[in-house]
């Protein structure tokens, strides 16, 4: 997966895209204490403006940013908090971490990775699919997607640490207990790979 793809799934108008490298000397303060240290490179990609887009910009959400961040190896994840509290708009970033890409907002954030599943989801993040009565019902719907996408990660997690709870229990009512949870957990990631695949 990459960001370019990413971009394109948005289908934003043509009038929204900048696609501007923007040099650190030119980061505004806050976003240059934020992330100096921790980014390679911050592309401006596109922006959406009443005018760019004919959607209607409410106090909270006057525009919403696109950016593109290349990340060091090294940094840990928290960056891109900094990243949405460092930007005065809502902000979609798509994160480049190594061989990794990632997509947040100020509210979620997952990894896109070059599956089936995320390929199938990822058309609904198109904006014509959006509700356009804001740009914040815009934004709110992207977080929302996002959210469903990062749901099987969540649950794979925890079913890794119910096998690892399982391996060191003892006690054979607990260890049903767990198997029966962890048979809960894949019925509950099947049901959500499927459910994003529509």
């Amino acid at each position: 997966m990459t960001a370019e793809a990413a971009l394109a799934a948005l289908g934003l108008p043509s009038a929204c895209r900048i696609d501007r490298r923007i040099p650190k000397t030119l980061w505004p303060e806050p976003l240059r204490a934020a992330l100096a240290d921790a980014a390679e490179e911050l592309r401006w990609l596109a922006v959406l403006k009443p005018e760019t887009c004919a959607i209607a910009a409410r106090p909270d959400a006057p525009e919403i940013q696109i950016l593109s961040l290349d990340l060091r190896p090294d940094v840990k994840p928290s960056a891109t908090e900094r990243l949405h509290r460092a930007v005065p708009y809502p902000a979609v970033a798509l994160v480049r971490r190594s061989q990794s890409l990632s997509i947040s907002l100020r509210e979620a954030a997952c990894g896109l990775a070059g599956d089936p599943v995320t390929a199938a989801w990822l058309p609904s993040l198109a904006l014509a699919l959006q509700n356009r009565d804001s740009l914040a019902t815009v934004y709110a719907g992207w977080t929302a997607q996002v959210r469903r996408l990062a749901e099987p990660v969540r649950i794979e997690s925890e079913i890794a640490r119910l096998r690892a709870q399982a391996k060191k229990e003892t006690r054979i009512a607990s260890l049903a207990e767990t198997n029966r949870r962890l048979q809960q957990l894949q019925s509950e990631l099947a049901a959500t790979r499927e459910a994003l695949c529509r």
